[in-house]
């Protein structure tokens, strides 16, 4: 999995019984990296949190180690004990968050209708293809050579793409094809039934001239 440190995501940790309902209980979890402990939370069962902890960490890969308290006190029940890997990576980082021969990361906004794509390598001379093809044929297309860094594009729509486009990125490195694609939709008319209330008074009396 991977973690972006300006959009940390909300989190839910569920501990069940036998039958599936949920048992609420204090949880804590530890940040780790070669070993040692970066950084510490605490959470509640079936209860969304956003794991802060994360937000002042340098790039890079990291092991989560989460516990459930017994009967909710400091004491960890190691049964009840489990862990998880992830990428953490920046929006503003310069090179990939771990040694990779390629990565890539794709955020659309809320419409669908702007692409913010980020990919990469550690690999040096690398050639990247990067094509647009929208209503059947190639709008835009280049080829980037670049070393052991991210690229950045945003790709907002365009009119002349009609009801959309698709970017496509791809290289081939020690061998091996590294391929991905993401749509630009056509933005929706807000449909949205907005109500607005405002009231009238009428000041005219009966008989008099309007």
């Amino acid at each position: 999995a991977s973690l972006c440190k300006e959009r940390l995501p909300r989190v839910v940790i569920r501990q069940t019984n036998a039958a599936g309902t949920d048992i609420p209980a204090a949880g804590h979890y530890a940040v780790k990296r070669a070993g040692s402990i970066c950084a510490e939370g605490t959470y509640r069962t079936g209860e969304a949190f956003t794991p802060d902890a994360f937000a002042g960490l340098p790039s890079g890969k990291y092991r989560i180690v989460y516990k459930v308290s017994q009967d909710g006190g400091a004491a960890a029940l190691s049964a009840l004990c489990d862990s998880t890997e992830v990428l953490l990576f920046s929006e503003t980082d310069t090179r990939p968050a771990a040694e990779a021969d390629f990565w890539n990361n794709v955020r659309m906004s809320a419409r669908g209708d702007t692409a913010c794509v980020m990919v990469g390598s550690s690999c040096d001379d690398v050639t990247l293809f990067y094509d647009i093809l929208a209503a059947g044929k190639v709008v835009e297309s280049r080829r980037i050579v670049f070393s052991d860094s991210l690229l950045r594009f945003t790709i907002p729509y365009e009119a002349a793409w009609g009801d959309g486009a698709r970017a496509c990125f791809a290289f081939v490195k020690n061998g091996n094809l590294h391929e991905f694609d993401t749509e630009i939709r056509k933005p929706l008319p807000d449909k949205r039934l907005v109500l607005r209330w405002s009231s009238f008074r009428s000041r005219l009396t009966p008989g008099s001239d309007e």
